[in-house]
Protein backbone atom coordinates (compact mmCIF):
# COMPACT_ATOMS: atom_id res chain seq x y z
CA UNK A 1 0.00 0.00 0.00
CA UNK A 2 1.22 3.15 -1.05
CA UNK A 3 1.60 5.76 1.11
CA UNK A 4 -0.62 8.47 -0.70
CA UNK A 5 -2.89 5.51 -0.05
CA UNK A 6 -3.34 5.22 3.19
CA UNK A 7 -6.19 5.68 5.35
CA UNK A 8 -6.45 5.38 8.96
CA UNK A 9 -9.99 3.68 10.36
CA UNK A 10 -10.56 4.32 13.84
CA UNK A 11 -14.15 2.53 15.17
CA UNK A 12 -15.12 4.58 17.95
CA UNK A 13 -17.81 2.28 19.88
CA UNK A 14 -19.92 4.17 22.66
CA UNK A 15 -22.26 2.77 25.64
CA UNK A 16 -25.91 4.28 25.31
CA UNK A 17 -26.63 6.85 28.00
CA UNK A 18 -24.32 10.33 27.61
CA UNK A 19 -25.82 13.66 27.48
CA UNK A 20 -25.63 15.73 24.80
CA UNK A 21 -23.10 18.71 26.86
CA UNK A 22 -20.58 15.53 26.76
CA UNK A 23 -21.18 14.21 23.44
CA UNK A 24 -20.84 18.14 22.45
CA UNK A 25 -17.13 17.89 23.90
CA UNK A 26 -16.20 14.35 22.67
CA UNK A 27 -17.00 16.19 18.95
CA UNK A 28 -14.60 18.98 20.09
CA UNK A 29 -11.68 16.58 21.11
CA UNK A 30 -12.22 14.88 17.66
CA UNK A 31 -11.90 17.66 16.04
CA UNK A 32 -8.85 19.15 18.86
CA UNK A 33 -7.21 15.90 17.61
CA UNK A 34 -7.21 16.04 14.36
CA UNK A 35 -8.68 19.57 12.57
CA UNK A 36 -9.02 18.25 8.99
CA UNK A 37 -12.12 16.13 10.61
CA UNK A 38 -13.84 19.16 10.67
CA UNK A 39 -16.75 18.85 8.06
CA UNK A 40 -16.99 20.51 5.00
CA UNK A 41 -20.49 19.29 3.96
CA UNK A 42 -23.40 16.67 5.57
CA UNK A 43 -25.49 14.26 4.49
CA UNK A 44 -28.47 13.21 7.06
CA UNK A 45 -28.38 9.29 5.90
CA UNK A 46 -31.21 8.73 8.75
CA UNK A 47 -33.40 11.46 7.65
CA UNK A 48 -35.68 10.40 4.81
CA UNK A 49 -36.78 13.74 4.44
CA UNK A 50 -33.47 15.00 3.44
CA UNK A 51 -32.45 13.79 0.18
CA UNK A 52 -29.70 16.15 -0.97
CA UNK A 53 -26.26 17.33 0.94
CA UNK A 54 -26.24 20.20 2.88
CA UNK A 55 -23.22 22.67 3.44
CA UNK A 56 -22.04 22.31 6.74
CA UNK A 57 -23.08 24.97 9.89
CA UNK A 58 -21.03 24.63 12.84
CA UNK A 59 -24.77 25.03 14.53
CA UNK A 60 -25.07 21.27 13.37
CA UNK A 61 -22.62 20.63 16.17
CA UNK A 62 -24.77 20.99 18.42
CA UNK A 63 -28.00 19.64 16.85
CA UNK A 64 -25.87 16.17 16.29
CA UNK A 65 -24.58 15.89 19.85
CA UNK A 66 -28.61 16.32 20.84
CA UNK A 67 -29.36 13.51 18.09
CA UNK A 68 -26.93 11.27 19.65
CA UNK A 69 -28.10 11.76 23.29
CA UNK A 70 -31.69 10.81 22.32
CA UNK A 71 -33.88 7.89 21.95
CA UNK A 72 -34.06 7.35 18.19
CA UNK A 73 -31.86 6.36 15.67
CA UNK A 74 -29.57 8.87 13.64
CA UNK A 75 -26.91 8.61 11.22
CA UNK A 76 -24.81 11.69 9.48
CA UNK A 77 -22.04 11.54 7.24
CA UNK A 78 -19.91 14.21 8.12
CA UNK A 79 -17.08 14.64 5.17
CA UNK A 80 -15.12 16.86 3.30
CA UNK A 81 -14.54 18.38 0.03
CA UNK A 82 -11.06 18.35 -1.01
CA UNK A 83 -10.25 14.43 0.46
CA UNK A 84 -13.70 12.84 0.72
CA UNK A 85 -11.95 9.79 2.45
CA UNK A 86 -11.46 11.84 5.39
CA UNK A 87 -14.82 12.32 7.78
CA UNK A 88 -16.63 10.99 9.95
CA UNK A 89 -19.87 8.51 10.20
CA UNK A 90 -21.54 9.14 13.62
CA UNK A 91 -24.71 6.70 14.71
CA UNK A 92 -26.73 6.15 17.35
CA UNK A 93 -28.36 2.80 16.81
CA UNK A 94 -30.71 0.59 19.60
CA UNK A 95 -27.18 -0.79 21.43
CA UNK A 96 -24.39 1.51 21.10
CA UNK A 97 -23.33 4.87 19.23
CA UNK A 98 -20.61 4.32 16.72
CA UNK A 99 -17.87 7.29 15.63
CA UNK A 100 -16.46 6.07 12.37
CA UNK A 101 -13.21 8.03 11.79
CA UNK A 102 -11.24 8.20 8.69
CA UNK A 103 -8.02 10.82 9.03
CA UNK A 104 -4.43 10.54 6.97
CA UNK A 105 -1.96 8.70 8.87
CA UNK A 106 0.67 11.28 10.31
CA UNK A 107 4.55 10.76 11.23
CA UNK A 108 3.78 9.07 14.65
CA UNK A 109 2.10 5.97 12.71
CA UNK A 110 -0.97 4.85 13.58
CA UNK A 111 -0.10 3.53 16.88
CA UNK A 112 1.29 6.76 18.63
CA UNK A 113 -1.86 8.89 16.86
CA UNK A 114 -4.42 6.31 18.70
CA UNK A 115 -2.93 6.53 21.87
CA UNK A 116 -2.88 10.50 21.35
CA UNK A 117 -6.69 10.05 20.75
CA UNK A 118 -7.28 8.25 23.39
CA UNK A 119 -5.27 10.78 25.96
CA UNK A 120 -7.47 13.52 24.28
CA UNK A 121 -10.83 11.08 24.87
CA UNK A 122 -9.61 10.67 28.31
CA UNK A 123 -10.10 14.22 29.48
CA UNK A 124 -14.37 13.88 28.24
CA UNK A 125 -15.18 10.67 27.49
CA UNK A 126 -13.89 7.54 26.60
CA UNK A 127 -14.91 5.10 24.17
CA UNK A 128 -15.67 1.36 25.38
CA UNK A 129 -14.09 -0.15 22.35
CA UNK A 130 -11.62 1.11 19.83
CA UNK A 131 -10.25 -0.38 16.99
CA UNK A 132 -7.90 0.80 14.17
CA UNK A 133 -7.01 -0.51 10.97
CA UNK A 134 -5.89 0.33 7.57
CA UNK A 135 -8.84 1.71 5.09
CA UNK A 136 -10.16 -0.06 2.42
CA UNK A 137 -8.67 -3.28 3.21
CA UNK A 138 -10.31 -6.72 4.74
CA UNK A 139 -9.43 -5.33 8.07
CA UNK A 140 -12.23 -2.92 7.53
CA UNK A 141 -14.57 -5.12 7.75
CA UNK A 142 -14.69 -4.02 11.92
CA UNK A 143 -16.59 -1.23 10.74
CA UNK A 144 -19.63 -3.45 10.82
CA UNK A 145 -18.32 -4.47 14.65
CA UNK A 146 -18.74 -3.30 17.84
CA UNK A 147 -20.40 -4.27 21.13
CA UNK A 148 -22.96 -6.46 20.02
CA UNK A 149 -20.24 -8.74 19.14
CA UNK A 150 -16.63 -8.71 17.83
CA UNK A 151 -15.83 -10.96 15.36
CA UNK A 152 -11.86 -10.58 14.55
CA UNK A 153 -8.83 -9.03 16.18
CA UNK A 154 -8.22 -5.59 14.19
CA UNK A 155 -4.34 -4.16 14.14
CA UNK A 156 -5.20 -2.20 17.28
CA UNK A 157 -7.72 -2.97 19.59
CA UNK A 158 -8.70 -1.22 22.95
CA UNK A 159 -11.77 -2.03 25.52
CA UNK A 160 -12.44 0.14 28.16
CA UNK A 161 -11.91 -1.93 32.06
CA UNK A 162 -16.00 -3.01 31.50
CA UNK A 163 -15.45 -3.93 28.21
CA UNK A 164 -12.24 -5.77 29.03
CA UNK A 165 -14.17 -7.71 32.12
CA UNK A 166 -16.06 -8.99 29.47
CA UNK A 167 -13.11 -10.27 27.47
CA UNK A 168 -11.44 -12.11 29.97
CA UNK A 169 -10.93 -9.67 32.68
CA UNK A 170 -8.26 -6.60 32.53
CA UNK A 171 -4.80 -8.73 33.64
CA UNK A 172 -5.55 -11.49 31.21
CA UNK A 173 -5.55 -9.24 28.40
CA UNK A 174 -2.53 -7.36 29.59
CA UNK A 175 -0.79 -11.17 29.45
CA UNK A 176 -1.69 -11.72 25.69
CA UNK A 177 0.17 -12.52 23.05
CA UNK A 178 0.86 -9.86 21.76
CA UNK A 179 1.71 -6.49 23.16
CA UNK A 180 -0.22 -4.99 25.24
CA UNK A 181 -0.15 -1.77 27.09
CA UNK A 182 -2.06 0.20 29.91
CA UNK A 183 -4.02 3.18 28.60
CA UNK A 184 -6.22 5.50 29.84
CA UNK A 185 -9.22 3.34 31.14
CA UNK A 186 -8.35 0.36 29.84
CA UNK A 187 -5.89 -1.56 27.63
CA UNK A 188 -4.43 -1.16 24.44
CA UNK A 189 -3.64 -4.39 22.12
CA UNK A 190 -1.24 -4.10 19.28
CA UNK A 191 -2.17 -7.16 17.38
CA UNK A 192 -0.42 -6.72 14.29
CA UNK A 193 2.85 -4.15 14.52
CA UNK A 194 2.97 -4.22 10.83
CA UNK A 195 -0.28 -1.79 10.28
CA UNK A 196 -0.50 -1.44 6.66
CA UNK A 197 -1.42 -4.23 4.45
CA UNK A 198 -0.31 -6.37 3.25
CA UNK A 199 0.32 -8.25 6.75
CA UNK A 200 3.49 -10.37 7.16
CA UNK A 201 2.85 -14.01 7.75
CA UNK A 202 4.12 -13.12 11.37
CA UNK A 203 2.00 -10.56 11.50
CA UNK A 204 -0.79 -12.77 10.34
CA UNK A 205 -0.10 -15.92 12.59
CA UNK A 206 0.00 -13.37 16.25
CA UNK A 207 -3.26 -11.87 14.72
CA UNK A 208 -4.96 -15.44 15.02
CA UNK A 209 -3.15 -16.20 18.09
CA UNK A 210 -4.87 -13.12 19.53
CA UNK A 211 -8.22 -13.97 18.09
CA UNK A 212 -8.08 -17.52 19.99
CA UNK A 213 -6.62 -15.83 22.73
CA UNK A 214 -9.94 -13.93 23.07
CA UNK A 215 -12.36 -16.38 21.85
CA UNK A 216 -13.35 -14.45 18.74
CA UNK A 217 -14.67 -16.67 15.96
CA UNK A 218 -17.35 -15.50 12.81
CA UNK A 219 -20.13 -17.45 14.15
CA UNK A 220 -19.36 -16.67 18.21
CA UNK A 221 -18.61 -12.98 18.34
CA UNK A 222 -17.37 -11.86 21.52
CA UNK A 223 -20.26 -9.57 23.16
CA UNK A 224 -19.46 -6.28 25.17
CA UNK A 225 -22.69 -5.65 26.39
CA UNK A 226 -23.80 -6.67 29.91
Amino acid sequence: MSAEDRLLRVELRYRLGLPAADWRRVLDALLAWEPSLRPQRLDRLSDPASLEQEDWNDAFWAELAHRLAGDGEVSWLLSRLDDERVGMMASRTPAEVELSVGVRPDALGPRRQIESLLAVLAQVSLPALAMACAGGTPDAEVVLQGLRGLKQAPPLLYLDRRAAALAGGYDRLLAAPCEAAAVPGGVLLVVRPAFWWPPAAGDAALGDAVARYLGLTPDHPLVLLP
